[in-house]
């Protein structure tokens, strides 16, 4: 995927992108969305909010990141063995459990 790198500039008003190419090894690139994603709850402007995966690994990127968000232990943020804290807004809830 990297073999060609062609300049491009995207207004993308603060979306925090990620980008997963075609040959991007699948567990590292999962444990660094989750981490770019989750770090701080999501609270902080520069966390993850869309991902572009290249078509040919949409399923397997999918799959995977479901997998590891199923994974992850909600509670208090204060604990040491919590993964995501609480949702903020009545409506994020509505979202989640939709």
């Amino acid at each position: 995927c990297a073999a060609r790198l062609i300049p491009l500039t995207l207004d993308l008003a603060s979306s925090a992108p990620g980008v997963v190419c075609r040959d991007a090894p699948l567990g590292r690139t999962v444990a660094a969305v989750i981490a770019a994603r989750f770090a701080h709850a999501g609270q902080r402007r520069a966390s993850l909010q869309r991902l572009f995966v290249h078509a040919s690994r949409w399923r397997d990127v999918t799959e995977a990141l479901t997998d590891a968000v199923r994974e992850l232990r909600p509670g208090d943020p204060g604990w040491t063995t919590t993964d995501v804290g609480p949702v903020k807004r009545p409506r994020n809830l509505d979202l989640l459990e939709e």
